[in-house]
């Protein structure tokens, strides 16, 4: 079971391939999008192994949980799953513009939040 150091150094490793992955001269920024949910599921597995020393093996468990536990980025987190899941199965493409001031903002909440709860 991965620990919440290694979800952290996973999350970070997500977050540095968008970083560094070239939104503006691609075709494939819906991968981008694919690894900004990955790094909010990350984050989200460090908070749960912290606090309950638990790792979730199905999105459906995991949703539930961030349900009960993290309702406050509930909505964030749905909205990237979903984003990634428009990207991985329907195709869906993204202009940078929309990753930029909407799917990124979300995973920064997603982010402070968990940060902020893992100091407690």
């Amino acid at each position: 079971m991965p620990t919440k150091g290694e979800h952290l150094k996973q999350a970070k490793h997500n977050e540095r391939f968008v970083a560094d992955y070239s939104l503006i001269r691609t075709n494939y920024n819906d991968w981008a999008v694919v690894a900004i949910f990955h790094a909010a599921l990350h984050y989200v597995e460090a908070y749960f192994f912290k606090h309950w020393n638990l790792h979730h093996t199905n999105h459906g468990d995991r949703d539930n949980a961030i349900y009960k536990c993290l309702g406050r980025i509930y909505d964030d987190y749905f909205d990237l799953k979903n984003d990634a899941r428009g990207a991985r199965y329907d195709m869906k493409r993204f202009p940078l513009q929309e990753i930029e001031e909407e799917i990124i903002p979300l995973l920064d909440n997603i982010k402070q939040y968990i940060i902020s709860q893992l100091k407690k």
